[in-house]
């Protein structure tokens, strides 16, 4: 028989334990009153397409702390002036985006780990991905936007000098050469000038050896092979 969505998404006991589980350990009943039925009926449907019951619990932790949570315990005040915030609203902002820009920015670390597990124990491979990501949203974000400037502020130093380097190259077939040096240095395979090039560039080197000029050369690598 052929598996269908109908088939697929019949309802279980054990759909209806899990959710009398998180309804008694999450206080789910007040999260339901303070959001009201559309959006409470909407997040229990994302709730039930997380990948995994620890994504589930942390979500649902995070809900009954945030409801819990006195707004004014937030507010930390300075040491030397105690009635001053340490920070303005303002300036709390710029920090979170800051540090959610780095997170979007990293996104695709994880996946380089699981799918590469050879090449990424690399710092150089890794960074190289990093340079190779600000310098795609970057590019995409375009002169003068705001996105521009956010994205600029992330860019180390040494991140901005590459910008020239990846000039008119497309960056998404760079990143999908990382699959063919993973290949080459499994297999060991350099039957040409280029293959041998990248398998040299990692042959006893340490995982955390690098500096800027060996992201430039392994850029140049990635050219080649892409």
């Amino acid at each position: 028989m052929k598996e269908n969505n109908l088939i697929k998404h019949l309802p279980t006991i054990e759909e209806i334990d899990d959710t009398l589980a998180m309804i008694e350990s999450f206080e789910l009943q007040d999260i339901h009153k303070a959001i009201g039925d559309e959006s409470f009926f909407v997040l229990m449907d994302l709730l039930k397409e997380m990948s995994t019951h620890h994504d589930m619990i942390m979500m649902l932790g995070a809900m009954d702390r945030l409801l819990s949570t006195d707004r004014n315990s937030l507010i930390t005040y300075r040491d030397d002036f105690s009635n001053l915030r340490e920070y303005s609203s303002k300036e709390e902002k710029a920090m979170l985006g800051d540090e959610l820009i780095n997170d979007i920015i990293n996104s695709n670390i994880k996946y380089l780990v699981e799918e590469l597990p050879i090449i990424s124990e690399f710092n150089v491979v890794v960074n190289t991905l990093v340079i190779l990501n600000i310098n795609h949203l970057y590019t995409s974000a375009g002169e003068g936007s705001t996105y521009h400037n956010l994205i600029l502020k992330s860019m180390s130093s040494d991140a901005q000098e590459f910008h020239d380097l990846l000039e008119d190259v497309d960056v998404e077939e760079l990143i999908s050469a990382f699959y063919d040096l993973e290949e080459i240095i499994d297999s060991e395979n350099v039957v040409d000038e280029v293959r041998y090039e990248a398998y040299d560039f990692f042959e006893g080197r340490d995982f955390d050896d690098y500096d800027v000029e060996d992201i430039k050369e392994l850029i140049s690598i990635l050219k080649k092979l892409s």
